[in-house]
């Protein structure tokens, strides 16, 4: 894990953040029900973080919890819009 900053968490030169998307949108295709996956993103934030820096502190809890968090409402907004966009198919 490379950081620049505190805001800056890459893993092999990927954002963290779209890292937990990947697995969200890789559990919910597992079969996961939706209504987990915000969960399960917060789980794989603080895990994506906790794993990437090989830290288990209280600064890499919170930037994992954040991560999961941003995620989740970034996968609901996606999810309305695809709703909006293209009506209520999944």
């Amino acid at each position: 894990m490379r950081r620049k900053n505190k805001m800056d968490i890459t893993i092999a030169g990927i954002s963290a953040a779209v890292l937990v998307g990947i697995l969200a949108e890789l559990a919910k295709k597992a079969g996961i029900d939706i209504k987990f996956i915000p969960i399960l993103s917060v789980v794989f934030g603080i895990a994506v973080v906790c794993l990437g820096t090989w830290n288990l502190n209280i600064e890499a809890v919170v930037t994992g919890i954040v991560i999961g968090a941003t995620t989740s409402g970034l996968y609901s907004n996606v999810q309305k819009g695809r709703e909006i966009i293209f009506g209520n198919s999944k």
